[in-house]
């Protein structure tokens, strides 16, 4: 069978206890096609989101009812002149841009072989609907008894990444319209694909090719986005997560046990089933709602150890239906291993933000209490509560008043340097047994409390007025509210040996940037969060850049040169097959930008051309506006998350009047959601005299680019841009001027200028 190879490769959900929530796993688990209900079929249709998929000519057989309904429907069109089809038209440019590398196309249009539908909505109601009303269509029972034995295991090995979701609807809204719809299909050309459609994700539409790796069922994302008639809509969710209490025991071995509390409110609907994301690190041992035993089912399978980036989906059956507008509070104790020991007592804490149950990235208050090995030292934002010996263990409790995106805690063995700035306090951890080589505690804690202190009179306070620095072993860092991990390069000293020998760029991200970086992301992550993981690039270049405007305020204008050409030339860089890393895909598609041959492709675009992009906002706004506007958007999207769309207007409102395209649409369609450098050349001639002179020239492009480009001109000491927009290969523009300009130059622009 085409699709048999995807089948038995994946953990099945697993349910603690019976009840309603095990018996409608297991039904799913179980799941059997229903000879009796095959039909020999032509032109049946579904939409879903935009998505069409044409059942043209073959047969269908559907499954035997869970819940009511058939949940799973298969097509085949081993018939002469069978065929089916699937239409999917992105609406973003982006999205388009990025499906065209996987299917040659922007638009997918696969005939298919095979396909098999998994849905929890009501997709069974409206294709035998269809068929009623189809004279032509008949019930074939002898081939519905060959497809059943066909397809069965199929069915069965295919489900379990579906399994868990679907259930969740079908306890809440059994076969409703706009529920969970999943297609694998086998296409004629572009071989086995999903088709995801999910009104509760972010971006409801996703499609991506299957292949197995190792062994392993391996999905490419395709496309990812929120179709036109949903547009404007915010995803479904049914409930939020706050108020957490969290008690975690961690004990020699480094093993946690955790048991975590919180408050489902807001509820939109009777809810049976709530579901959760967690760390494939942890597994969920038991769960009660308003002190009741309740049922949980997921996907248990082991995650891969070390920092696994995966989370599972569970689910928490409560003994009754909550019902809407009440408020319940939900324990869920869970256990697993997300801290690594390394050399010299160096400790790694894996899955940090996931590793207690949530929702996404929704803002939530959090009481943290840790019992841990009195040898240890572990760090956690929040005002202190407890810092506590008992026995062989030590207890530290914080407690936070404002709302933070995560809860995250780093252990170790450490010494604390504390700095005193105004109203904020700087406490620094360094790992004792990494000294040797490392900065001074005072002068690395007074760096980042200067930094602190830079964004919050520009940008407003923070979230909480003490900030922890902590390390971790590797060569990235990160920024929680209230807490940092630096990478362990970013306590050596940059006079010391461990830089002896660096490039000049890479001792500048260590000793200098990082620390800037991470500081800049109490604002932006910490305060202003975004929608999805296409908006992500604001928050990493809004650090960066930020960052950089620190550098240029201590270390002068070369710092930040230095680092916009590290950029420029990542970006510029190509792989063994000549593809320009740049060209792999624009800021909005994040992490999704792979490069073969450059892993990193995805950071030199998200960070990299983040950092030039806000560098050329900056420049055009002028530096008085552009801090305004990132006051403003501080201001604005408190505790809220921001699109990229939004960010744009919000940058719009500070477009210099006369300035071209002050929406920015222009703009954001070549620099955000597009690819592709400008290769600019310009030459100019200046003539006149007395109180009338004249610039003229060419500005010759010879890419594909058409957003406006800046021309400085050097009139009484002062740079004036000049826009040109480029038509075709070549421009002229021609300026007046009643003073003698000194220069013309290129403005500040990503450019291509190696030609």
């Amino acid at each position: 069978m085409t699709l048999f190879r995807f089948a038995f490769l994946l953990a099945l959900p697993l349910a603690l206890w019976g009840g309603i929530g095990a018996e409608t796993s297991s039904a799913l688990r179980e799941v059997q096609l229903d000879g009796e209900e095959c039909y020999r079929v032509r032109d049946l249709e579904l939409t879903r989101g935009d998505v069409k998929f044409f059942l043209t000519d073959g047969f269908l057989v559907f499954s035997k009812p869970v819940r009511g309904q058939p949940v799973v429907a298969v097509f085949s069109t081993d018939v002469g002149a069978g065929d089916g089809e699937v239409l999917m038209l992105p609406p973003n440019r982006d999205e388009r841009q990025v499906l065209s590398t996987y299917t040659k196309a922007p638009n997918l249009d696969e005939h298919i072989k095979e396909a098999i539908l998994f849905f929890s909505d009501d997709s069974a109601s409206e294709l035998k609907e269809q068929i009623k009303a189809n004279d032509w269509i008949h019930r074939d029972a002898d081939r519905g008894a060959a497809m059943a034995a066909q397809y069965g295991r199929i069915v069965r090995g295919l489900i379990p990444p579906f399994g868990t979701r679907m259930m969740v609807d079908l306890l809440n809204h059994s076969h409703e319209k706009d529920q969970f719809f999943a297609a694998v299909l086998a296409g004629r050309d572009l071989g086995a694909f999903e088709v995801i459609f999910d009104p509760t994700s972010p971006e409801q539409l996703m499609a991506g090719g299957l292949s197995v790796q190792d062994g392993a069922r391996k999905f490419q994302l395709w496309a990812s986005y929120t179709p036109k008639s949903l547009a404007g809509q915010a995803a479904i969710q049914e409930f939020r997560a706050d108020h957490y209490r969290i008690d975690a025991e961690i004990d020699d071995k480094l093993h946690m046990l955790v048991s975590t509390t919180f408050v489902v409110s807001d509820l939109q609907h009777d809810l049976r089933a709530l579901d959760f994301d967690l760390s494939r690190q942890m597994l969920v041992r038991s769960a009660e709602v308003d002190g009741q035993a309740a049922e949980t089912v997921g996907d248990e399978g082991p995650g891969t150890g070390g920092d696994d980036q995966s989370d599972r989906l569970f689910v928490v059956v409560p003994g009754d239906a909550l019902h809407k507008g009440t408020e319940h509070t939900v324990k869920v104790v869970h256990e697993g291993n997300v801290i690594a020991e390394g050399a010299n007592h160096v400790y790694f804490v894996g899955s940090r933000g996931r590793w207690y149950p949530h929702r996404d990235l929704d803002f939530a208050r959090f009481d943290v209490k840790f019992r841990f090995p009195k040898n240890l030292d572990l760090v956690a934002p929040g005002d202190a509560v407890q810092d506590a010996m008992d026995g062989d263990e030590r207890v530290v409790e914080r407690h936070s008043d404002v709302p933070l995106p995560m809860a995250g805690f780093n252990l170790g063995q450490y010494a604390r340097t504390t700095v005193q700035r105004g109203d904020y306090t700087v406490d620094l951890f360094a790992n004792k047994s990494e000294a040797e080589d490392a900065a001074e505690g005072t002068e690395l804690g007074n760096r980042i409390a200067d930094v602190l202190e830079f964004y919050a009179q520009r940008l407003g306070p923070p979230p909480l007025k003490k900030l922890i620095v902590s390390p971790i072993p590797a060569k990235f860092g990160q920024g929680f509210g209230g807490l940092i991990y630096l990478s362990n390069m970013a306590y050596m000293n940059p006079s010391g040996k461990t830089f002896a020998e660096a490039e000049p760029g890479a001792k500048l991200f260590f000793t200098r940037l990082m620390q800037a970086h991470e500081v800049a992301h109490q604002w932006w992550g910490n305060l202003v969060s975004t929608e999805g993981y296409h908006d992500e690039w604001i928050m990493e270049a809004l650090a960066n850049y930020t960052a950089m405007l620190y550098l240029q305020k201590t270390e002068g204008d070369q710092a930040v040169n230095t680092l916009l050409e590290v950029y420029r030339e990542a970006l510029l860089a190509r792989n063994e097959a000549g593809v320009m890393v740049e060209s792999a895909g624009p800021v909005t598609q994040g992490r999704r930008v792979e490069l073969t041959g450059k892993p990193e492709a995805w950071i030199a675009v998200m960070y990299g051309k983040g950092a030039w992009i806000m560098h050329m906002l900056h420049a055009r706004m002028g530096d008085e506006a552009f801090w305004k506007m990132l006051a403003e958007l501080r201001r604005r999207y408190e505790y809220k998350n921001l699109t990229t769309d939004e960010f744009r207007a919000l940058c719009a409102e500070y477009s210099p009047e006369g300035a071209p395209d002050r929406k920015l649409e222009a703009f954001f369609d070549q620099w955000v959601t597009g690819t592709g450098l400008p290769q600019l050349q310009f030459a100019s001639s200046l003539k006149g005299g007395g109180s009338h002179f004249e610039v003229t020239g060419t500005l010759s492009e010879r890419g594909d680019f058409s957003a406006d480009v800046p021309l400085e001109v050097n009139v009484k000491g002062r740079w004036v841009t000049k826009w040109v927009r480029p038509s075709g290969e070549t421009t002229e523009f021609r300026w007046g001027f009643d003073e003698k300009p000194a220069g013309v130059r290129l403005g500040v622009i990503l450019a291509d200028t190696r030609h």
